[in-house]
Order: C-alpha cells, then sequence, then structure tokens
C-alpha cells in the first residue's frame, strides 16, 4: 500500500494534488489533450500560458513518436536557432504527462480509426497489414499488431475491409466477435500484460508520467464479465506501474445512461461501489472519470442524477486522499469543478472523441476550421454558420476575443480583403494551428478563476459562471 498523500488534506489553506513527481499543483485545474503533432506545436507556442507543472493529456501509443517527430525538432526561434528537442525536454521535466489511450477506439466500431491510431506513429507495418488483409488473410494481418488489438479488430472487421482499397468483406457467418463487448469478453490477461508493458515502458522514460489504461465502457446493461474486465485492466495496469516509477489512475469509463433518474440505484452508483474497494487498497494515485459524450446529461434528464454521483466521488476522493481528473469533459468538467474534480480536460480540436475514419475524407468547407471558443460565453463557435451564430458574427460585434496569455485575440491569418476562405482565413491547418487550438487553452483561465472565487469564499464559481453563459448543454 502506497503512503503517498496525492491531495492535499483538510487543513491545507487551499487544495492541491501531486501527479508523478510534481507535488502542489492547484485544484481545479484545466488539462490540454493533444492528439498528434499539431497539437504539440499549439502547446509549445503557447507553453507560457499553462500554470506552472500543468498536467497535460498526451495518446499513450504515440507519444514518443509525436515528440520525436522530425517537425518539432526542426522548430526555430527568432534567431533561426534549433529549439525543438529543448522544447519538449523542458515540456517533460516540468509538466506531468497523463498517458491516456483514447477508450472509444475499444468500445465503438469506428471503422479504421483504431487501425490508424496504433500505426500512425509507430514501428508497425501499414502497408504488410493492408496487403495481408486485400489478400484475405486476416489473421495474417492481425499478427502485426499486439494481441491486445485483435478482437477489437475482429469486432469490426468488415468496416475495416471496407475502408479498405482491394479488401473484401466477410459474410456475417464468418465474423468471430461482432461487438465491442465481446471483444473484451475475450480478452485475455496476458494480452492486456503484453500491450500495457510496452506503453509503461516507454512512460517510464519520463520524469512524471501517469498512466489511465484503456477499459470497458459501463453502461444501462452490465454483465458480470465486463465488470470483471474492467476490474482487472484497472488491476494489471496497476501491478505494471508498481513495478516501475509510474503511477496508475483507476479509470471509470461510464456511457450517460449508466446513470438512471428513475431508479433509487443505478449502474454508476454500483460502478464506484467498486473503485472505492479499489482505491482503498492504494495501489491508485488517483481517479480519472470519462463520461462519454457528458453534454447529453441534461438532455436526457440526468443532471440531479449525476450530481449526486459527483457527490459520492467526492467522499471518496476526500477519504483516500487521490485526485480525481475528467478527460474528454470540457464544461461538464468545469461544472464538475464544484462537486470535487481537481481536473478537467478536453481535446484541442474541441470533439468529445477521436472520429470515426471515413476514406471519403474528413470535413468540408469551413467544417474543417474547427469551432473556437469563446471563453466568456462557455461555448465553442463554427467559422461561419447559417443562423449567423459564428465567429466571424462574434469578431464583428466585438472586435476580439477576451485576452489570455499568450493566445492571439483575433486570427492570425485573417484578410478582410480575401475572395475566398483560404484568403480571408488562411488555410484550415493554418487557422487551427494557430487560433482554433490555441484558443482551447483558454480553459487555463477558467480554472483560474474558479480557484480565485472559491479562495475569495465562493462556494460553487464554477456554477455561478456557467449559471449566465450562453453554454448550449448545461442548464440550471
Amino acid at each position: 500500500m502506497s503512503s503517498t498523500q496525492y491531495l492535499s488534506g483538510p487543513d491545507a489553506d487551499t487544495v492541491t494534488y501531486r501527479m508523478g513527481d510534481h507535488a502542489g499543483i492547484p485544484s481545479p485545474t484545466y488539462l490540454p489533450e493533444l492528439k498528434g503533432y499539431e497539437g504539440l506545436h499549439v502547446i509549445l507556442d503557447h507553453i507560457q500560458s499553462l500554470d506552472d507543472h500543468n498536467p497535460i493529456v498526451v495518446p499513450a501509443a504515440a507519444w514518443e513518436k509525436i515528440s520525436n517527430m522530425q517537425n518539432i525538432k526542426n522548430r526555430t526561434d527568432e534567431d533561426g536557432n534549433d529549439i525543438g528537442e529543448e522544447e519538449v525536454k523542458s515540456l517533460e521535466e516540468n509538466h506531468p504527462l497523463l498517458f491516456y489511450d483514447p477508450p472509444e477506439l475499444y468500445n465503438y466500431r469506428l471503422t479504421k480509426t483504431l487501425v490508424n491510431y496504433v500505426f500512425k506513429y509507430s514501428a508497425y507495418e501499414k502497408d504488410a497489414f493492408e496487403a495481408e488483409l486485400i489478400a484475405g488473410n486476416h489473421a495474417d494481418a492481425f499478427r502485426i499488431l499486439p494481441q491486445f488489438h485483435h478482437p477489437f479488430l475482429h469486432a469490426n472487421i468488415n468496416r475495416v475491409l471496407e475502408e479498405t482499397d482491394g479488401a473484401n468483406q466477410i459474410s456475417p457467418d464468418e465474423k468471430q466477435i461482432s461487438t465491442t463487448k465481446e471483444a473484451w469478453a475475450e480478452q485475455t490477461d496476458e494480452a492486456i500484460q503484453s500491450y500495457f508493458s510496452d506503453i509503461v515502458a516507454d512512460a517510464s522514460t519520463w520524469p512524471s508520467a501517469v498512466m489511465v489504461p484503456p477499459v470497458p465502457q459501463l453502461d444501462s446493461d452490465l454483465s458480470d464479465s465486463i465488470i470483471d474486465r474492467w476490474t482487472t485492466t484497472n488491476q494489471i495496469m496497476a501491478d505494471l506501474t508498481a513495478e516501475s516509477e509510474v503511477d496508475s489512475y483507476y479509470h471509470i469509463y461510464l456511457n450517460y445512461n449508466a446513470f438512471d433518474p428513475d431508479a433509487a440505484h443505478d449502474n454508476a452508483e454500483d460502478a464506484l461501489g467498486v473503485v472505492e474497494e479499489q482505491v482503498a487498497t492504494g495501489e491508485f494515485a488517483g481517479i480519472a472519470l470519462t463520461i462519454h459524450h457528458p453534454n447529453r446529461i441534461w438532455q436526457t434528464g440526468r443532471a440531479a442524477r449525476v450530481t449526486t454521483f459527483l457527490n459520492n466521488l467526492s467522499r471518496v476522493r476526500r477519504e483516500y486522499r487521490v485526485p480525481v481528473v475528467a478527460p474528454r469533459s470540457e464544461w461538464f468538467g468545469s461544472y464538475s469543478t464544484d462537486y470535487g474534480v481537481d481536473a478537467f480536460s478536453s481535446l484541442l480540436n474541441g470533439a468529445w472523441q477521436y472520429q470515426r475514419y471515413s476514406s471519403d475524407g474528413g470535413p468540408t468547407g469551413t467544417d474543417q476550421y474547427g469551432r473556437t471558443m469563446i471563453p466568456n460565453e462557455a461555448r465553442a463557435l463554427k467559422l461561419e454558420a447559417d443562423e449567423n451564430q459564428d465567429l466571424v458574427g462574434y469578431l464583428e460585434a466585438n472586435g476580439d476575443l477576451p485576452a489570455f496569455g499568450t493566445l492571439p485575440d483575433t486570427p492570425p491569418t485573417f484578410d478582410s480583403d480575401g475572395s475566398t476562405m483560404n484568403e480571408r482565413y488562411g488555410t484550415a491547418p493554418e487557422f487551427r494551428r494557430t487560433f482554433g487550438k490555441p484558443r482551447r487553452l483558454a480553459h487555463v483561465q477558467e480554472a483560474q478563476q474558479f480557484r480565485e472565487e472559491s479562495e475569495d469564499g465562493v462556494s460553487q464559481p464554477a456554477r455561478e459562471y456557467l449559471k449566465d453563459s450562453k453554454n448550449p448543454y448545461i442548464e440550471f
């Protein structure tokens, strides 16, 4: 059992938590989640806008490759000197890294999104994998990837084949596994240990790393096999990290429908009972709460039930002195900080999860520019929208966005004389990297505001902030 105190005691003047080797991190904190090199560029460009020792969420299987990409190493200062490697080294020394394998990849059939995640930044041979699929040698193709991924590929096989040029789909009768729940039930301890060992070995090379393992999603329809696999998966990660300098968080991944507003007791509360039993062992350095599409909580009348859950989770947090972080939570995460959540997070691109792959390509038109966060209104706007509720309209009415740190308050790529979209706003990648994604870091300012108001005696600063906002999904 660990004797480390990961959360400050009740007598502390302010609540702080420990992550990895870094103690005294103020609660609440915003944790930016980067997905690829574009996000890392944004973090490095605006590192001064983060809190001291501000944790950063990174993709567990991809961070080593992302941080060593040539276009990161080739970053230069104003005098043309190479600074990329030193910037990354400084980031890794001064900011805890939360290694987070996107759980949706193992719980939803997102065509080739899982395959692309594994291949994009790894040494695995994607060309060889696709060649075997095209030849119909599916078992040989799967062997190129870790055993851990095989059941999820089986569950998704026809969608993967559909998006692989030249490959033929198989008949339903030939499918070995049809759903991701079946995939988790078929998973073995040995396959989990092998894959987790690899990512823990990578993480252990950084000074302040914390693991959040991918786990089965818990929803309104729970089976004993899923509960067993959820608990054993968390335990396997804890056992592996106990042998290294890396910490592990207990991950609870809930579908919003696990909260039943009409029942006296629901699956979310049952899951929390399991979490408490496991955290009581002292083997976990914190709790990670991921809720799939939390924006639907209010739409489906579950807000009261979720608030009760958060209060009960906060009791576990206080009793066992472990912080609670909420990946993929955006303004639901802001709301949750009033109930004891120590850190909330979002992808820098503003999506709730990795998007389903399509060979037809991604977004088109102004959708390529994403949504830009409007912090004083707790919402994000498209660049242009038919209903005129868009970023262009906001900037015309207000001139710029609220200033914060090193973040730009107007798009650096904007040219009012441009006749085409690219001429007016720059290319979509330019816009996202220089404006859209950096502006997501304004969540850091929100967290700072909540801390300051809490110290001034405001009991629920997030509620005060959100109740008068234009947030599209939180209601009071």
